[in-house]
């Protein structure tokens, strides 16, 4: 089937003759592109590669151990911070008693994670 239309410019064109056109460069661009390259990496290239990254991970790798190790104390610092402000609570609302980890449980101000993780530092820190 050949459709015939006319252009701005009054000129007769043919839909059939533009799919058959854009069909042959659709053809020839994949042809281009899955057309594969001679071209390979060598072994050398490949070692160098390998040599490179290998490096940038032995640079990398103790900065993050020495980065986890100061955010875990950070952490443990304000940790510990948090039960000693609910020690302070716990000692105005009781006459100044001082109260052990459990006797903060049972009155509310700790939750039971919290509990298990100051039982945790004062065995860490002992």
């Amino acid at each position: 089937m050949k459709i015939i239309l006319k252009n701005k410019m009054g000129q007769r064109v043919s839909l059939w003759g533009s799919f058959v056109q854009i069909k042959k460069l659709i053809a020839s661009f994949s042809h281009q592109v899955l057309k594969k390259s001679k071209r390979a990496f060598t072994l050398i290239e490949m070692v160098v590669v390998l040599f490179i990254i290998t490096l940038l991970i032995m640079i990398v790798l103790p900065n993050v151990g020495a980065q986890r190790k100061n955010a875990e104390s950070t952490s443990d610092v304000a940790f510990k911070t948090v039960v000693q402000t609910q020690r302070d609570l716990y000692a105005n609302d009781h006459d100044n008693k001082r109260a052990s980890l459990d006797e903060l449980k049972e009155a509310g101000y700790l939750s039971e994670k919290q509990l298990t993780k100051a039982k945790a530092l004062e065995a860490k820190e002992k």
